[in-house]
């Protein structure tokens, strides 16, 4: 199990969002790849972010709800690489919206829960699991 210090600090209600967000997100990228794979095309982009989403929420989960983290310091910090690389866009796409649409929010949240998977994921693989 690792100790995750720098992440219980957050709010449960940020936590839960966070939680819920990438859900929603690896729920989405399960359909696209299905829908990817009807249509034999190729499915890499969205199975690498699959993967580090599901990384991702597994991290989160370490951090705020004491679960183990199953995957090894190798897999972390790739998840880790792919869910950083998907910020700049996001951000983009929050000046492009700004604060008056709907979508706002829910983009906000999904930035907030990726910055927080970032960071446990950061930790996680700077700390050695615990016995």
């Amino acid at each position: 199990m690792y100790d995750c210090e720098g992440m219980q600090d957050v709010s449960k209600l940020i936590q839960e969002e966070s939680i819920a967000s990438f859900c929603s997100s690896i729920r989405k990228l399960e359909k696209a790849s299905a829908q990817i794979h009807t249509k034999s095309a190729s499915t890499v982009v969205v199975d690498r972010r699959l993967d580090a989403f599901r990384i991702g929420l597994s991290a989160l989960e370490a951090a705020w709800l004491g679960h183990d983290f199953p995957y090894a310091k190798q897999q972390a910090e790739s998840a880790k690489a792919v869910l950083t690389g998907l910020l700049p866009s996001l951000r983009a796409m929050q000046i492009k919206l700004g604060a008056s649409k709907a979508q706002s929010t829910l983009l906000e949240r999904r930035v907030t829960s990726l910055q927080y998977a970032i960071n446990a994921l950061q930790e996680l693989c700077e700390t050695p699991k615990s016995p």
